[in-house]
């Protein structure tokens, strides 16, 4: 049992060493995407909330990001400056302002799309089909393994 455990803790390491560099990977493409799109990640994150809607509230914004909701005010009110997106009244209730983007908006938000698609196709080329579906199924799995311990741990059962 002993050898197992060290084994275990081997292949934790090696999975915390491997989650910490692709993520730095994924900070410095972040960096990359500030530099050409000439938007903080904070924006770039704000604006891809509109990837499958046409509009969003204040409200989501903040739950969606995980920022307060001043944080949600000040990144909204950056895009609105830059001419990117806009408030305007609900149509079904007045006390609500609906977030909508502008043409120009709309435009970036469809080249920061068209650029990660391209990014992780170029690392998606890099594997054969096979290794693809592997890789995609493995990353799936680990995504759902992630979740359920981050739901024992909200539960107070980080023992188990």
């Amino acid at each position: 049992m002993h050898q197992n455990q060290a084994a275990l803790r081997y292949q934790a390491d090696f999975l915390h060493n491997l989650l910490q560099a692709m993520l730095k990977c994924c900070e410095e493409r972040g960096d990359h995407e500030q530099r050409l799109f000439g938007l903080p990640c904070s924006e770039i994150k704000c604006l891809l909330l509109f990837k499958e809607r046409r509009y969003i509230t204040l409200t989501q914004v903040s739950r969606e990001l995980g920022v307060a909701k001043s944080r949600a005010t000040a990144l909204v009110d950056a895009l609105v400056s830059k001419g990117l997106a806009e408030r305007n009244p609900d149509p079904h209730d007045a006390r609500i302002r609906i977030i909508v983007l502008t043409r120009s908006g709309e435009r970036t938000l469809q080249a920061v799309q068209d650029y990660q698609a391209t990014v992780h196709e170029r690392v998606l080329r890099k594997l054969t089909p096979q290794e693809r579906d592997q890789v995609l199924t493995c990353l799936e799995k680990l995504k759902y393994c992630m979740e359920l311990v981050k739901q024992e741990l909200g539960e107070g059962q980080a023992g188990d």
